[in-house]
Order: structure tokens, then sequence, then C-alpha cells
């Protein structure tokens, strides 16, 4: 089973294209939605008409003022609503300036991926997906397709999980295409894949930052989780040493 998260607030009509976007895809009978704030209470300048869904069986909404401590939070009381469906569970998470561009390709996406790890004795847990940006960068996101069934909860924003059998896992990201800088035939030391920008057809997520309302611009997930990281890490008593990889993720060690 397949079933959609979205995570947004007051994104107008974006938020609407990016459950549309999900419906694009027949396999995803349930598309669960939560418009509220993070982090503390804020005023909506520009709220969505989910009356436009209103006849779509496939869509539940659930909207708030009241604001999550943070998005870990959030995506875990979206994910406790997905308890209900038998499992595997597949989730395709979006935030609400987001769209699954090509959705119907998706469920031939994920056979593929068990089918793969059915061969090798394993299940599959995280599907990456590309993400293009408004700048024409492209990147890869490993926690936007995700075997619901086996996460417990989200820990720290989008990105680090603990599974059912208590382990904990990070949903890494793998290489970022700068602007203008040509695709490449090697492959990714962290997803696996070429490192390139996305096939005609091919599922991936276009994040539509650019076109968010002016009363709504925010710094970049990237930067916001970056910050979090951060401080978990300092708590914890590490500092970062430098990677070897341009632009890569940090390596955390003992101070």
């Amino acid at each position: 089973m397949i079933v959609g998260l979205v995570s947004c607030y007051d994104e107008g009509r974006l938020a609407l294209d990016a459950v549309r976007s999900l419906l694009a895809c027949p396999d995803v009978p349930k598309i669960l939605v939560h418009d509220s704030p993070i982090g503390r209470e804020q005023p909506r300048t520009n709220p969505t008409d989910w009356q436009a869904l209103s006849k779509e069986p496939r869509v539940t909404i659930s909207q708030s003022n009241a604001a999550f401590p943070d998005d870990a939070t959030k995506r875990t009381h979206l994910l406790e609503r997905t308890r209900r469906y038998p499992p595997p569970t597949w989730g395709v998470i979006l935030d609400g300036d987001e769209l699954l561009l090509h959705a119907d390709q998706l469920p031939a996406l994920i056979e593929w991926h068990e089918a793969n790890a059915g061969q090798a004795g394993q299940e599959s847990l995280r599907i990456p997906l590309r993400i293009l940006e408004g700048d024409g960068s492209s990147g890869v996101m490993t926690g936007r397709v995700v075997r619901l069934d086996l996460v417990q909860s989200w820990i720290l924003s989008s990105y680090h999980i603990r599974l059912q059998n208590g382990v904990e896992v990070s949903l890494a990201n793998g290489y970022f295409l700068k602007p203008g800088e040509p695709d490449r035939a090697d492959m990714d030391a962290t997803t696996g894949l070429q490192i390139r920008r996305p096939l005609p057809g091919e599922p991936c997520v276009l994040h539509r930052s650019w076109l968010r309302h002016p009363g709504r611009q925010a710094a970049r997930q990237s930067v916001a989780e970056g910050d979090a990281f951060e401080r978990l890490a300092r708590d914890a008593g590490l500092s970062a040493a430098a990677s070897r990889v341009p632009d890569g993720p940090r390596i955390w060690l003992p101070e």
C-alpha cells in the first residue's frame, strides 16, 4: 500500500498542488494532510482553500493553529495516523511547497526496489528520489519514500528516524549538483545512484520555494536542519571535523 503524507502550513495554492500531484498516482488510495505551524503559533496570511478537495474521498485533511514543537513531532503525528493500514505501508512524503512529478511511475519504482531487496533476503526501508530546485540545482533525498510500518518515530527534523526494532537511522541525502554543474557518469557514494538530474518521466520532487507567499518565506530546510543537527551534536559533546568532500556532510567526533 502507498500512502501520501503532506505536512504544510499556510501555503495557499501550493499545498493544494502538492496534494493533487499525489492524486496523479492511482495506486495511492489515501493522502493524509496536516496543516499546522511548527515552533510557535502564527497568524495565517495565506490559508489553503481545502474546500477545493472536499469531494475527493482519497484525501483526509487535519487543520489546526496549535503549533508542534518541531518538525519531527509533526511527522511522527502523521506517521501514527497510518498505523491502521496493513503492511507493507509505503509513505510518499511531501512538504506544502513541493510536487511529486511523474507520480504514476512511482509504483514501478517501489516494486523494483522491493524485488531487489527480496533477492538479497532483506526488506527495503527507503527509496531515493531526486529533487529539483528552482535555481536549477538538483540532489537526491532518501527520506521521501519510506516504509512507514518499519518506522517508530522521527527523532530529528525530516532525516533522522527510529525504527520499530529500536535502531536509529539517518536518511542521508546524496550529492548535490550545483546550478549549471553538468551531470556526471560516476555514482554517488551515499545513495548508489548516478550523479545526474532526473530523466524525463522519472519520479522526482520539484521544490517550488520561489512561489511561496512573501509573508511565508523562510530559511531553506537544509540550513535549518543543519543548525538543528549542530545543536544536537553540541548537546551530545561532539565536535565537527572537516569533510573531505566539498560541501559534503560533516563528520562528528567526540571532543
